[in-house]
């Protein structure tokens, strides 16, 4: 039971770090994108 709850976490860890990078590499994607709408701006 133990061991398996232990997967359990690795797996959610797993899971969390893909998620992140992920998301930054969205957040970047958009700063860059919204940063050139903004510079057109100004």
């Amino acid at each position: 039971m133990f061991v398996f709850l232990m997967k359990k976490v690795s797996d959610y860890k797993e899971i969390k770090k893909l998620f992140l990078n992920h998301f930054k590499k969205f957040l970047l994607y958009s700063l860059k994108k919204h940063s050139k709408n903004y510079f057109h701006l100004i």
